[in-house]
């Protein structure tokens, strides 16, 4: 069941003196994730990945395919064979000369026309194509992670903007309480009902919560700079963010929890696809020592004129099968074999790894939000006692009853607890938000298992 807590924060527009209403962006936490996975350069920087693995997947689907190449050339200078015949006769008086014959055996334009299909491999081109498609599939893991983590940033950094809101409530609302009872002191002053001793510690109180009050704004400043970072806007950019604190309580046992997330997270997907990856890239270096056999055609055409007569041109053409049978390779496809095998060896291991990591995180997951939701109910009614005995201390005071430190530790009593509630509340919810992303069902709540 989700609980929601409501907080009432003031308006916070940065820059408040530049910025108009009108151009104050109002923000749910639906709103900050739907732009962090429509802005975010990083998450979508990930994305661009899954293109290049369906490339990658074309590519490998192409090698089944046969290859065709055009290929032409023009002779522009040649050197000639020149024969020269010596004379068959020779007459007094007449000096005999012999016959000099240009041959020319060059066709200035010719061109060639190569058909390949391979015939078989030994299994190498439907592991690289298996290959390219888990790396497809690897990609689309990695993406879901990225979705995840930036969900999960924008939430954190969401509630972290609820929560310095909070706290400059508070520190605006003690500045305020020890400033009334500054006044109150100062006219008990008058009346010889305090003295300057009790005037002088209530404005030592005032004077010490105003360097609270501006770091409380600084940190606002802060966790609204992250939160637009996040979701792609510029830091000048008013924002007003509209929402409050909640969470629900984990509906899975631990150890379903744990088995969930085993199924789904998207690092385990990603490990023991890396294995399946491995195992192929084992059978590829395999069989690049096994023959291969492929069918290729040639057809050849050539010409000392430029023409579209097909007369012209004389042609002729061949068809093979080649056959190729690696016999020494200087022992080359050993020492890969050995290199992929403790790759496996290393991604089964990772994945082993992983596993445990991921079991880790559930388990930190759940103790953090039992932690968290211990404080929250600790707090429950002590910020409605703790006002309740601000207001007291100050009639007492009045009257007589009390000294000046008993309503200054009342006041510091009431800014502890209501910093502890707003803090519990804070912690619960991104507590629920790490659950779901240590399961791996973060933002893909009623989706299948990819």
């Amino acid at each position: 069941m989700r609980r929601r807590w409501i907080v009432f924060v003031p308006v916070v527009l940065f820059p408040v003196l530049s910025a108009h209403a009108q151009d104050t962006l109002r923000l749910t936490l639906d709103d900050c994730i739907r732009m962090a996975l429509e802005k975010n350069p990083g998450y979508l920087a990930v994305t661009q990945q899954t293109q290049v693995a369906r490339g990658r997947v074309r590519e490998a689907l192409g090698s089944f395919l046969p290859q065709v190449n055009l290929q032409g050339s023009y002779t522009w200078l040649e050197k000639v064979f020149a024969v020269e015949i010596p004379p068959l006769f020779s007459f007094p008086g007449l000096p005999a000369k012999p016959i000099r014959t240009e041959l020319d055996f060059t066709l200035d334009y010719q061109g060639s026309v190569q058909f390949t299909q391979p015939i078989f491999t030994s299994g190498r081109l439907w592991h690289s194509f298996q290959q390219a498609r888990l790396a497809q599939q690897l990609a689309v893991q990695q993406v879901r992670e990225a979705r995840q983590q930036i969900i999960l940033q924008t939430i954190r950094s969401f509630y972290g903007c609820l929560l310095a809101d909070e706290f400059v409530r508070v520190a605006e609302q003690a500045v305020a309480v020890a400033q009334e009872h500054r006044q109150t002191v100062e006219r008990q002053r008058q009346v010889g009902m305090a003295t300057d001793f009790d005037v002088l510690r209530a404005r030592v109180q005032e004077a010490n919560l105003l360097p609270r009050l501006a770091q409380a704004r600084n940190g606002q400043r802060v966790a609204y700079l992250a939160l637009k970072t996040v979701v792609g806007l510029g830091p000048e950019t008013p924002v007003r963010l509209i929402g409050q604190f909640e969470y629900r309580k984990p509906e899975l046992p631990l150890e379903e929890a744990i088995r969930l997330a085993l199924r789904r997270r998207p690092e385990v997907r990603q490990a023991e696809i890396q294995r399946d990856m491995g195992e192929h890239a084992l059978k590829l270096v395999k069989a690049s020592d096994n023959p291969s056999l492929a069918l290729v055609g040639n057809y050849n055409f050539r010409s000392n004129v430029l023409t579209s007569k097909l007369d012209r041109w004389d042609d002729y053409y061949t068809v093979n099968v080649a056959l190729s049978l690696p016999i020494f390779d200087g022992f080359t496809t050993h020492a890969r074999v050995t290199q992929a095998r403790a790759q496996l060896t290393s991604a089964d291991l990772g994945l082993e790894a992983t596993r445990r990591t991921v079991r880790l995180e559930v388990e930190q997951a759940y103790l953090k939000f039992q932690e968290a939701e211990e404080r929250l109910n600790s707090q429950r009614t002590n910020v409605d006692q703790a006002r309740e005995s601000v207001r007291i201390a100050e009639l007492s005071y009045r009257q007589g009853l009390i000294t000046n430190l008993d309503v200054i530790s009342a006041q510091l009593a009431l800014t502890e607890a209501e910093t502890n509630w707003s803090q519990a509340l804070h912690d619960c919810s991104v507590a629920d938000a790490e659950i779901r992303k240590a399961i791996g069902i973060l933002g893909e709540e009623g989706s299948e298992l990819p």
